[in-house]
């Protein structure tokens, strides 16, 4: 009986989700069932060695670098978080939700005022936003400091009161 079951589930399974794509094309106009499109913004490798390589050249091994995850787990800082943690820190600057305190768990302060580096994706811009309208806020902030390198889809922001 369980080896007939995976059979039947086998061979109708794809023609269900072949169906419902179908019905998404003809409904809605296009084929992803969840998103409304595929274009998930990766970041292209060259210009993610590119922005690594400027980095690794205008800043200090113990500067706070702020990025996406995408992008934050290779660039060359022992003191790199994820742009949210800024939101966490600033929380009470950008929103009138209740104070949360992280610094208490967390080894170095990553709010915008403590940061010298935030490195912007597509990640951060466009889909972030759209999870964290508070993100506007942060990203307005960011906007004001330096642009101090780009590649592609990639742009490096200096904040103007550190020394670069």
């Amino acid at each position: 009986m369980g080896s007939y079951t995976l059979a039947i589930w086998l061979i109708f399974s794809p023609m269900v989700w072949m169906l419902l794509a179908n019905i998404s094309q003809s409904v809605q106009g296009y084929y992803f069932l969840f998103t409304g499109n595929n274009d998930m913004a990766l970041v292209s490798s060259a210009d993610a060695e590119k922005v690594i390589s400027y980095l690794k050249l205008h800043a200090m091994n113990d500067s706070i670098m702020l990025a996406s995850a995408d992008l934050a787990w290779a660039l060359p800082s022992e003191r790199v978080a994820d742009l949210n943690c800024a939101l966490s820190n600033d929380i009470n600057h950008w929103s009138d939700q209740p104070v949360v305190n992280l610094n208490q768990r967390q080894f170095f302060s990553c709010s915008l005022s403590n940061t010298d580096y935030v490195v912007l994706t597509p990640h951060s811009v466009k889909y972030a936003v759209s999870l964290d309208p508070r993100m506007t806020l942060l990203l307005d902030r960011i906007y004001t400091w330096n642009l101090v390198y780009q590649a592609g889809s990639l742009a490096v922001y200096h904040n103007p009161l550190k020394s670069p």
